[in-house]
């Protein structure tokens, strides 16, 4: 009966580890998407903010419209400082779950 019961608490405890790891690994596939999808967002805004300088050098944007194109990039650098952020602590707690270093 006690043996049973301990059977039985083991294999729940393995299976919520189980569960845990899966979770916390889809974590850091997103968080991993995020950075990717950062990286290009960036190099889209400086592209964008390199362009619309040139224009602004010969006179054919204002003012407003390269403000607004470096504050993409600010806005664009902060993000992707928050995705790789959000992925260095998702591996964190995927190397918690698991007990040991990924990489």
């Amino acid at each position: 009966s006690n043996l049973v019961q301990l059977e039985t608490s083991a294999q729940q405890l393995e299976e919520a580890i189980e569960v845990e790891v899966y979770n916390t690994f889809l974590n850091l596939e997103t968080a991993k998407k995020k950075v990717e999808l950062g990286k290009q967002t960036l190099e889209q805004a400086e592209e964008n903010y390199r362009i619309t300088n040139d224009k602004f050098l010969v006179q054919l944007v204002s003012t407003t419209d390269l403000l607004d194109a470096e504050t993409s990039v600010y806005n664009s650098k902060t993000e992707l400082l928050n995705a790789l952020v959000d992925y260095e602590l998702s591996r964190k707690r995927l190397e918690k779950a698991i007990g040991g270093k990924l990489y």
